[in-house]
């Protein structure tokens, strides 16, 4: 399965079986992150965000503030923030456009390895 989410947090997988997660996490370039995303169940829950997504990579995503369990073998797309945000700050989409112009997005795939 592939998910596509706007942050990672453990919370996203199963720890029942061993109590333990590996998980694999690469660096992806915006053409690669866009190439792999077309099929993905989409969980971004900030709406300036998935406009951004959209705007990148022709897709037609809304918010979904959703929450999923990631298996082994499952692939999340990330999109994310290289900086901290103060408390309560919500981007607009030309304000999240402007920190991918100064390379402050970052694009991530994570692979539940074990």
């Amino acid at each position: 399965m592939k998910y596509l989410v706007n942050g990672l947090s453990p919370n996203m997988f199963d720890f029942k079986n061993s109590g333990k997660v590996v998980v694999k996490i690469d660096h992806l370039n915006t053409k690669e992150f866009c190439d792999s995303i077309k099929d993905a169940v989409n969980m971004i829950g900030h709406q300036s965000t998935a406009d951004l997504v959209n705007a990148l990579c022709g897709t037609s995503f809304k918010m979904n503030r959703g929450s999923f369990t990631s298996n082994k073998g499952d692939e999340i797309y990330i999109i994310t923030l290289s900086i901290r945000l103060e408390e309560g700050k919500v981007l607009t989409l030309d304000e999240i456009s402007e920190l991918l112009r100064q390379d402050k997005i970052k694009f991530m795939r994570a692979v539940q390895i074990e």
